[in-house]
């Protein structure tokens, strides 16, 4: 399947190259750069920089601009549009003006789902290139699951251990930790054969 990678265009052009290198630009890929309704020359001259860039590739490739409106709200509806169309997206979260950057990040967060396929940071203190992890936003945790989440907070822990601390029900345990997993709370590692539980980033931020 293609790839759809989305950027926040500003000018400085070098978070877009440096995440086509390091993910791979594959035949029939689009690249979509967020910009403003009305462009400055740098930013116009930033685009020819990246269409330059596509052009020197040796396969077909889509380059596109996403215009973004200039009331602050409406940009959160266009974006999640965006967002909403793509399949298979790599999603930028570097670069380019905060007015859009934002929204783009609180949809990102809001409306994950699995066609949304990696998130790149670009770190504007070193310039490191990192893959990342965005939270989830769970809805209310029941008492139960709430108490799971603290016992696995301060250690990982195997649903026997879990059965030991809170003395629920093996069956019970089985289904909180299911429902847990389902909203990617808590994620299940094996050691020496045996399903051990910790929190995931999104866990861990519940659990505060």
């Amino acid at each position: 399947m293609v790839k759809n990678f989305v950027f926040n265009m500003g000018y400085d052009t070098s978070h877009v190259t440096s995440v086509l290198a390091k993910e791979g630009v594959e035949e029939g890929s689009r690249i979509i750069l967020l910009t403003p309704e009305e462009m400055d020359e740098r930013q116009e001259n930033s685009i020819n920089d990246i269409q330059n860039h596509v052009l020197s590739l040796d396969f077909d490739v889509s380059l596109e601009k996403f215009s973004v409106p200039k009331e602050f709200q409406e940009r959160f509806f266009r974006v999640k549009e965006l967002l909403d169309s793509l399949e298979n997206t790599v999603l930028s979260l570097s670069g380019g003006s905060r007015d859009f950057l934002i929204p783009l990040t609180v949809v990102s967060v809001l409306t994950q789902e699995e066609d949304l396929k990696k998130v790149f940071f670009r770190s504007d203190l070193n310039s490191e290139l990192k893959q990342i992890e965005l939270p989830t936003v769970p809805r209310e945790l029941t008492g139960s699951e709430k108490e799971l989440v603290k016992e696995i907070e301060n250690n990982s822990c195997s649903v026997e251990k879990l059965v030991d601390k809170t003395g629920k029900s093996k069956s019970t345990v089985y289904r909180i930790l299911k429902q847990l997993e389902e909203n990617k709370l808590v994620e299940p590692n094996k050691t020496e054969g045996k399903k051990i539980y910790s929190l995931t980033f999104s866990g861990k931020l519940s659990a505060t």
